[in-house]
């Protein structure tokens, strides 16, 4: 039988586009059945890999990035060239704020650039009403190169 995760995981497939309606529907009736859990099911109709329903799980079907170094715990703000998830830094032991790229943003090199430009300006200044930036990098999922700037946790 399905838990309540399993059935938001599939939900959270189909959202995002990885997985139709109706392949779902089919994955919950094979494992309502006992052919097997959710991820088993996934991999046995040619859904996807172990290791990428592994991935998807830990992502959120995508919904979270992986950023190395950091524990990405939520999504809490979309704009129009990035978003910001909630996340600790492994290294620091902090919680900090991530601004990922757009990833349809990542090859234009005019956005690039101003997202990389505002996070090195944000380390540079400091005001009790400016968030505080202390790094600028990037990550490399399946996608390629993804731009990231870390701001203290500080509202």
């Amino acid at each position: 039988m399905p838990t309540q995760d399993d059935v938001e995981f599939l939900a959270q497939l189909v959202h995002q586009g990885l997985l139709t309606k109706e392949a779902a529907t089919v994955i919950f009736r094979a494992n309502t059945s006992g052919s097997g859990t959710v991820d088993e099911c996934l991999v046995a109709f040619g859904h996807f890999q172990p290791e990428r329903v592994a991935e998807l799980r830990r992502t959120r079907g995508i919904e979270l990035p992986e950023v190395p170094g950091h524990d990405v715990y939520e999504r809490i703000g979309v704009g129009a060239t990035a978003v910001v998830y909630r996340a600790r830094d492994r290294k620091r032991g902090s919680e900090v704020a991530l601004k990922v790229l757009h990833q349809n943003l990542v090859t234009n090199d005019l956005a690039r650039e101003r997202f990389l430009a505002e996070g090195k300006l944000l380390m540079d200044l400091e005001h009790p009403a400016i968030v505080k930036g202390y790094r600028v990098a990037h990550f490399t999922p399946r996608e390629g190169a993804i731009p990231f700037t870390c701001y203290r946790w500080n509202w």
